[in-house]
């Protein structure tokens, strides 16, 4: 099958720090079909969700506090930030171990494996910068 462009467009769900992702990563694949297109803009989405919720949880801490109309403290829930990160995070991992992009992996989705051996805080570093 006849290589596609590097500089392919994102599909118009992948908007804001999703789309930066999009632009950061997408010259790492040969974009086979349109179901790598799929899993890289879910890779993208679902990093973006998990980086808005920490910047939330950075914030606006990890606890939410109810209280009632004279101020009083009634009960302490937990944000609702902590389970959107975290069920961002594994659909993150998911999409990342489907690509074979991230720490330890050898090769990308669409390219061989690299004949260069490189250690993993090599790998680290170009993924997580």
């Amino acid at each position: 099958m006849a290589k596609k462009s590097k500089l392919i467009c994102a599909p118009d769900i992948v908007t804001g720090s999703a789309l930066v992702e999009w632009h950061r990563i997408v010259g790492l694949f040969q974009f086979s079909n349109e179901a790598l297109v799929a899993l890289v803009a879910a890779y993208c989405i679902s990093w973006a969700r998990w980086a808005e919720s920490e910047k939330r949880l950075g914030q606006d801490g990890c606890e939410i506090l109810i209280r009632d109309d004279k101020g009083t403290l009634k009960s302490v829930v937990p944000s609702p930030w902590i389970g959107i990160g975290a069920k961002a995070f594994d659909r993150m991992l998911k999409c990342a171990k489907e690509l074979g992009i991230g720490p330890g992996h050898r090769a990308v989705a669409g390219k061989p494996a690299d004949s260069t051996s490189r250690s993993e805080e090599q790998v680290s570093a170009e993924w997580f910068q």
